[in-house]
């Protein structure tokens, strides 16, 4: 739930997937943000919401590990 929450970054569902649950021009950014790899042209629109995790990278778990103790210890 944790790592969802930081994918997410806090935006409702509804703002980050449309009713199919396909990512959004506003969830695409917010996956950017997180995941520098993806380009959120090539995924708006096209990506499901269940698909994203797929594309979670090693990298991107200790980006988040770094953004979690920077933040605790601040």
């Amino acid at each position: 739930a944790d790592l969802g929450d930081y994918i997410q970054g806090g935006i409702p569902d509804e703002e980050f997937s449309d009713e199919n649950h396909v990512i959004n021009a506003k969830g695409a950014e917010q996956l950017h943000k997180v995941m520098p790899q993806i380009d959120p042209g090539e995924i708006e629109g096209t990506l499901k919401a269940e698909e994203v995790m797929s594309l979670f990278t090693v990298q991107n778990l200790i980006d988040m590990v770094k953004t979690r103790t920077n933040g605790a210890s601040g």
